[in-house]
């Protein structure tokens, strides 16, 4: 009899500590839910400052274009004096290709990452608590005995 209450036991146990651990992994694990809504928030953050970035782009851009015109250059000059009225301005084109694809894209690290559990830590809670719960339920069966055998 105790060999059957103890396979009881520890198959209860094994159980009940299987489904502990899958419900604390898909909670508190590193691809769980706690980690996941950590995870869409940096998401929207991202696309928002990738939308401001491309705003940002096309301004700088429009303000390049005309500040590479020949209209804005030869009135800049005028106004600083390099150029009289009347006279010519020769505009030389660069011969070389700007850095733009050799600049390093910066990769925002995570500041702070969401605060999951190992799974060597999910399976211990999990172990503990399955313990802790085929305890009380022997408790509450052997309390059952004791009053059914009562008169």
């Amino acid at each position: 009899m105790t060999r059957n209450s103890a396979s009881k036991f520890i198959f209860s146990l094994i159980l009940t500590t299987a489904l502990i651990f899958s419900a604390a992994q898909s909670v508190f694990g590193v691809r769980g839910l706690l980690a996941n809504r950590y995870l869409s928030k940096e998401i929207e953050a991202l696309k928002d400052q990738l939308t401001v970035s491309g705003n940002e782009i096309g301004r700088l851009e429009s303000i390049a274009s005309q500040l590479k015109s020949p209209d804005y250059i030869t009135r800049v000059m005028n106004r600083i004096g390099y150029v009289q009225e009347g006279q010519s301005i020769y505009i030389m084109e660069r011969t070389t290709e700007s850095n733009r694809s050799s600049q390093a894209v910066s990769h925002t690290e995570t500041k702070n990452p969401p605060k999951t559990l190992s799974v060597a830590q999910n399976l211990l809670i999990s172990f503990i608590l399955a313990l802790l719960i085929n305890i009380i339920i022997g408790m509450f069966k052997k309390m059952r005995r004791r009053n059914d055998h009562e008169p």
